[in-house]
């Protein structure tokens, strides 16, 4: 699918039970994404991944302000995924984030290939991905 030109985010997925950890088996897969968050600039990611067992693969994400991949829960996987222009309108983020709880587990972040992404932080020396 070619998902492009949104004033919000891409995607959302949910599923699964985190209690239990049993697998939503949900997949993203073969994606163009492109061109969003238009209006709502931040926290609208490419993908937002919420819950267990959510695939996040082989997919093309571009032109993402802040960013792309925002992972909650255990056992994702964001695997063989191109990222480009990316997290160019923030300063204390990447491609990729999960944050705020030490439960989220078991999640394979792997042979992603990551290409400008960006920070428009100048007053730390942080990097990012």
């Amino acid at each position: 699918s070619e998902i492009y030109d949104l004033g919000q985010g891409g995607t959302s997925f949910s599923g699964g039970d985190r209690r239990a950890l049993h697998p939503s088996n949900i997949s993203a897969l073969r994606n163009k994404i492109h061109g969003i968050s238009r209006v709502t600039r931040t926290f609208t990611p490419a993908f937002l991944v919420q819950g267990v067992g959510i695939e996040v693969a082989d997919n093309l994400v571009t032109d993402v302000p802040h960013v792309a991949v925002e992972l909650h829960g255990n056992d994702h996987q964001v695997v063989r995924n191109n990222f480009t222009h990316i997290s160019f309108e923030c300063g204390d983020c990447g491609a990729i984030m999960s944050s705020r709880s030490f439960t989220y587990y078991g999640n394979e972040i792997s042979h992603n290939h990551f290409r400008d992404v960006a920070s428009t932080a100048e007053y730390t020396a942080m990097e990012n991905v």
